[in-house]
């Protein structure tokens, strides 16, 4: 008895609450566990001053709260106020307002001052862009009573009351709602001029809903609806600088809108602000007729039916709509109104979507996708299906057809002198543009010498470039190669011209505008700073190129994380990341950026050349655990072609020792060299600090898949050269244990992860998690909690790579499916599923699960009645780390294994028994070494 206390008490303090590890003698710092987790600490995105003279930002802890620091950039000046938040600084970098305690607060700069309270109110706001210059709040006393301030001379102005306010994006002009003797009124603010003006008075019982402004604060529209005859109605009013009082543009019930369609939101200004966009929404008719009680409930599948049975029943949008009413609509279209009124377009029809963004709308078109008739049959076997974009014209309503592709890239970019579309056409894998006036399309990528998409090694899933980055005063598009920035010719005549002249490829590193949200207009001797990510060694950070010069660009890359996006390999399965964007001071040539490293906590930091940098925090959370250290490591695959990943080691790494090694894969993971990943319970795949942290190694293989069908080579044979390739280089490692080394994958991972256990025994165990085990049954299978049937065009063109149906190519689909080969498998499988799983079911699992159950082969399959595609509630996750890390140290470390694992858990005490606790007197099974020897008292010491 005293035996089985000593286990409890080992998994216990060694899984939630260690301060020491077996593999250490003494006490040093504890491993990751429940505690760390919980203690982790944060950083808020950071705020700079107008001048760029002072930063603010939140330390996030969860045991003692937010404090906000507020400190100058050159000096030591600083304060800290514990639960305090939101900050916004002056535009003359004197002062800042804070929130604390629910009272507003407010301190004079760079002096020794106490913080003051301007009002006994928290509630408050100030404008998005406003450069520091305006700020609005209640007073306690009078809640119902806003006051202004302006932040540069401190003047205030009483407002009255205002149930509600609004200021526009820069700060121009704001917007007050008052609800006085029951009627609702609107006043607009002219914040550059003082005055004031009441633009709108409605009826008892309207209410005024959303309300958008334009650019510069001079145009508003809103909504107002009332209640007539128990039915909302809905009316779109609007109002421009100079007039007296706003105008009633369109209502439900107007001739032009079908009765059965009704005004909704969102609200959206086009970007020249003549347009203004809206949505039409059809309430869905509810049928008075009931099924008879003696028919036979059946669903009926048609084998021609566009939607299988239970799409038709799921496929039921909703919109909030007005003060909290919901509709049931059927139907929800894009519409237009010209700010003048005169011209009103429904601009999605049935199933069209609109394609351009209203906010980089300009001129009087729209783009829109629609599925095309010939193409119904195939949404059948692709989802989604080819559809055909046109351009629509919102002063008639004409539509001319721009093309048809399986899939363009995002939305449509309009030139700034509105002559232009610019699309991407993947099935072409070419920039393309479309003259409006002419309808004329053309190839304008095809003159860049280069590709204008990933060169890696896939011949898969070719991940396009960012779109267009900007435009040339002479209105040409800014496209990316692989590696830089070209100006192209929109009419398809000139050559193109390389922006960046070349210094991307050359160097091998992947450049992307930063500051291209806007689609700016760039002229000759402009500034354009760049993400910089050089695809060898992994090294990130910024450069600046001069317009039209031929030096060397300012600023430098270095081993850390900064910023990156998509096409530079910012993206991988297991985190998103792009890293935080910098931030530039509004007023001057400063910016605050985000740095992180495997080792090093994401902290910010200030430059002005994008190549010295300023610390301006230091919080090191992970300096109270063992923590880890990355190295990027390049080896050869089994095929003798060379490849990278990434070998994390823990900090109290000893060469001398023998470490078990864990690899985990996905497809291209080498670019997460320098990227710092935060501690927690594992939900997909493996938390490296957590496992690094017990002695580990963990190693991140690049894998690459190509098409089956073109080699003639089951997906999965691509997978075993990666990774089989970089498990035989680690064991040539004196400090790598070959006998105990183990691998994890989840999703298409998970896949990898049965693949390889059925075809290799290098592995002393193995962990797969929402991964396929039959690409046939898979194939011919529901997703999505059976409500829609598997994309069948993901197994034919996509991930899978097989590049055929299963009736062209049915010895790829066997010869790619682990569940065939199961019986070859040596290797102990953990196998983890959620039934509410989406993507991929959980039916797969239970294949593997029945297969190896009834060849007798190690295996466990953990199934989460709340699992989705992954663990991703918290007890979920949390029982999964702690069953996954007994699993790895039973096959990996010697320990005995859990109850779980020798005597399972009963259907019954599902939720009340956890079989955690270890069994050292009892046996995973017959096989197993480590339980036949039950010499588990050496590995403790």
């Amino acid at each position: 008895m005293k035996t089985v206390y000593f286990f409890i008490f080992i998994i216990c303090g060694h899984l939630l609450f260690p301060n020491w590890t077996f593999a250490q003698t003494k006490l040093t710092k504890p491993v990751v566990d429940s505690n760390s987790i919980g203690e982790w600490a944060g950083l808020s995105p950071p705020l700079i001053s107008p001048l760029g003279h002072y930063v603010a930002y939140v330390i996030h802890q969860p045991h003692v709260g937010d404090t906000l620091l507020i400190k100058t950039i050159s000096g030591s000046w600083r304060k800290k106020y514990p639960k305090a938040n939101r900050c916004n600084f002056s535009g003359h970098d004197d002062k800042v307002i804070f929130e604390r305690n629910d009272s507003l607060h407010f301190i004079a700069l760079g002096t020794n001052e106490s913080d003051q309270i301007l009002a006994e109110s928290g509630n408050y706001q100030y404008p998005e862009h406003g450069n520091g210059s305006w700020l609005a709040y209640r007073l306690k006393e009078t809640p119902e009573n806003l006051v202004l301030l302006n932040l540069l001379t401190g003047s205030k102005q009483q407002l009255g009351q205002a149930a509600d306010y609004e200021f526009d994006h820069k700060g121009s002009a704001m917007i007050l709602r008052d609800t006085t003797g029951g009627k609702a009124s609107l006043r607009y603010l002219n914040l550059t001029t003082g005055t004031e003006e009441k633009i709108w008075t409605g009826k008892t019982g309207e209410f005024v809903g959303q309300l958008q402004f334009d650019d510069d604060g001079s145009q508003v529209f809103f909504f107002v609806q009332e209640r007539l005859n128990n039915k909302n109605v809905n009316a779109i009013w609007y109002y421009k600088v100079g007039s007296k009082l706003a105008l009633l543009k369109l209502k439900d019930g107007d001739p032009r809108i079908e009765k059965s369609l009704h005004l909704a939101g969102p609200l959206r200004f086009s970007s020249d602000c003549r347009w203004m966009f809206f949505n039409l929404v059809r309430e869905k008719s509810v049928s008075s007729q009931k099924p008879n009680p003696k028919s036979s409930m059946v669903e009926v599948w048609g084998y021609r039916d566009n939607e299988i049975q239970p799409q038709q029943q799921s496929n039921e949008p909703r919109i909030l709509q007005g003060n909290n009413s919901i509709l049931k609509p059927d139907g929800i279209f894009w519409s237009a109104i010209s700010t003048d009124g005169a011209h009103f377009q429904r601009v999605e029809q049935g199933d069209e979507r609109m394609q351009t963004n209203a906010r980089q709308l300009l001129g009087d078109f729209v783009v829109t996708c629609n599925p095309d008739s010939t193409h119904r049959a195939d949404r059948r076997r692709f989802n989604p299906w080819p559809p055909s974009y046109y351009l629509v014209s919102l002063n008639d309503g004409s539509r001319k057809l721009i093309g048809k592709a399986s899939l363009f890239f995002g939305q449509f970019t309009n030139s700034p002198d509105g002559k232009w579309l610019i699309y991407w056409n993947a099935d072409k894998g070419h920039y393309f543009s479309y003259e409006i006036a002419t309808a004329k399309v053309r190839d304008i990528s095809v003159k860049i010498p280069y590709q204008v998409k990933d060169e890696n090694k896939f011949d898969i899933d070719h991940i396009p470039v960012d779109g267009i980055a900007g435009w040339t005063k002479a209105r040409w598009p800014l496209i990316y190669d692989n590696y830089d920035l070209w100006a192209v010719d929109p009419a398809g005549i000139s050559a193109p011209h390389n922006i960046t002249e070349g210094y991307g490829r050359k160097n091998h590193i992947k450049l992307r505008l930063f500051e291209s949200d806007s689609k700016p207009v760039y002229a000759h001797g402009d500034s354009l700073i760049f993400s910089g990510f050089n695809v060898v060694n992994k090294y990130n950070g910024f450069l600046r190129f001069v317009v039209g010069s031929k030096s060397a660009p300012e600023g430098a890359l270095g081993p850390y994380a900064f910023y990156r996006l998509d096409s530079q390999g910012a993206k991988d399965h297991s985190r998103d990341f792009g890293g935080m964007q910098p931030v530039k001071a509004s007023s001057a040539n400063y910016w605050i950026v985000q740095r992180e490293s495997a080792s090093e906590f994401p902290n910010y930091f200030g430059t002005s050349d994008f190549k010295n940098y300023q610390p301006l925090s230091n919080l090191q959370p992970q300096k109270s655990v063992i923590w880890l250290t990355s190295e990027l490591i390049t080896y050869r695959q089994q095929d003798g072609e060379m490849n990278q990943g990434i070998l994390y080691k823990p900090e109290n790494f000893d060469p001398k020792k023998k470490y078990p090694v864990i690899f985990l894969f996905y497809q291209m993971l080498s670019q997460l060299a320098f990227e710092f990943y935060s501690p927690g319970y594992t939900s997909d795949e493996i938390n490296i600090p957590w496992f690094v942290s017990r002695g580990y190694l963990v190693f991140l293989p690049d894998t690459y898949i190509k098409s089956a069908t073109k080699f003639n080579k089951p997906s999965g044979q691509w997978v075993y050269n990666s990774v089989v390739g970089a498990a035989r280089y680690l064991t040539k490692l004196r400090f790598v244990d070959s006998e105990h080394m183990a691998i994890q994958g989840h999703s298409f991972g998970g896949y990898e992860t049965e693949y390889l256990v059925a075809h290799s025994r290098l592995f002393a165990a193995a962990a797969e998690s929402a991964g396929m085990s039959d690409f046939i049954s898979s194939y011919l299978s529901l997703r999505n909690n059976d409500r829609q049937p598997v994309d069948l065009n993901y197994y034919e063109t996509q991930q899978p790579g097989l590049f055929s149906s299963l009736w062209q190519r049915p010895d790829l689909f066997l010869a790619s499916s682990p569940i065939i080969n199961a019986n070859k498998i040596t290797t102990p499988l953990l196998l983890v599923h959620g039934r509410e799983d989406p993507v991929v079911s959980w039916r797969q699992g239970l294949e593997m699960y029945m297969a190896l159950r009834r060849l007798e082969k190690p295996s466990w399959m953990l199934l989460f009645d709340k699992g989705s595609h992954g663990t991703y509630l918290e007890q979920d996750s949390k029982d999964y780390t702690i069953r996954l890390t007994q699993f790895f140290d039973h096959y990996l470390k010697g320990y005995p294994p859990p109850i779980w694992m020798t005597k399972g858990v009963p259907a019954k005490m599902k939720g009340i028994e956890t079989g955690y606790e270890l069994d050292p007197n009892g046996s995973c099974g017959p096989t197993c070494p480590i339980c036949r020897k039950k010499d588990y008292r050496t590995y403790y010491q």
